[in-house]
């Protein structure tokens, strides 16, 4: 029976291996034809990915790697995304900001050649074409006639449009850096002072409306507001399922887990059973098979 058991492991991991390797040739072959085709939307999706490495890069064990990788750069994104911290703000707007700044440049620098070559031609042009006039009505030059304010507007929109969107990202980086609180690492003590003292876990749990994630977030937020500097852990588990609790970097015992659901002090290890009395978390497999965590803000 054990040998059974650990042959469908086996089979489950070969299986998983080859869908990764499917999922990830498809990506790449997206990638190069993007690469090809359109030099922009290339860097945009690797923009996009990018903060998928800061999953990877916390995975220590081989099998851990292989049930992150099965989760995709945009699912993990996606998890990333849910926890919402302003890190990723600032790397994003920073970013998307310096591409569409290189892309102005580079349609600047194509449009001052399309410029000259346009010039090049004015001698001929000027000796073929000649005025003429109708009665009041004289045409001196082609589309003088057709200029307006609007038509004016719409060429710049259409030239400045990439530095405009770069102006507004690099103030929206700016002002996430302005508006964030001065946070510190607490002690330990300070820390289950402030999970004893804090009320989030009172919220009822509500299925697709607040759920683990939204008790991660209002917990940190919370724990900020006290200045505190507080993470939110991301957990995944064998199904691909994940779940969302916090963290504590403590100054004199190191890092301090929290399930803010149910306002305790939990452990959290890679090969551990995740579990609390009483609660039934609805994973058929609790097992930890990695996890990281994202901060609000770095000291």
């Amino acid at each position: 029976m054990a040998r059974r058991e650990q042959t469908l492991d086996w089979l489950a991991l070969v299986l998983l291996l080859l869908s990764n390797g499917i999922v990830y040739f498809t990506l790449y072959q997206i990638l190069s034809c993007l690469f090809r085709r359109h030099r922009t939307w290339f860097f945009a999706v690797l923009i996009l990915m990018a903060p998928f490495a800061l999953v990877l890069a916390q995975v220590t064990d081989f099998l851990a790697l292989v049930w992150v990788l099965a989760l995709t750069p945009f699912y993990g994104i996606f998890a990333l995304l849910m926890v919402a911290t302003t890190w990723m703000v600032r790397f994003y707007c920073a970013a998307f900001a310096f591409l569409f700044l290189t892309e102005f440049l580079l349609h600047q620098r194509n449009l001052d050649r399309k410029v000259e070559n346009i010039r090049s031609f004015e001698p001929f042009w000027q000796k073929h074409l000649k005025a003429y006039s109708f009665g009041e009505k004289k045409v001196t030059s082609l589309g003088v006639a057709s200029r307006t304010i609007g038509t004016a507007l719409s060429r710049a929109a259409r030239r400045y449009w990439n530095l405009a969107l770069s102006i507004g990202l690099v103030v929206v980086a700016v002002s996430t850096l302005i508006s964030a609180g001065i946070a510190r690492n607490p002690t330990y003590a300070e820390a289950a002072g402030f999970v004893a003292s804090d009320k989030t876990y009172t919220h009822p749990y509500i299925a697709g409306k607040y759920t683990c994630a939204n008790f991660a977030i209002d917990f940190q937020a919370n724990a900020l507001k006290a200045g505190l500097n507080c993470g939110v852990v991301t957990v995944f588990f064998p199904d691909e399922t994940s779940h969302d609790l916090n963290c504590f970097n403590t100054t004199d015992k190191g890092a301090v887990y929290v399930e803010p659901q149910f306002d305790q002090i939990v452990s959290l290890r890679v090969g551990q059973v995740y579990s609390i009395p009483g609660w039934n978390m609805q994973v058929k497999n609790a097992t930890v098979v990695g996890f990281y965590v994202t901060w609000q803000q770095q000291n």
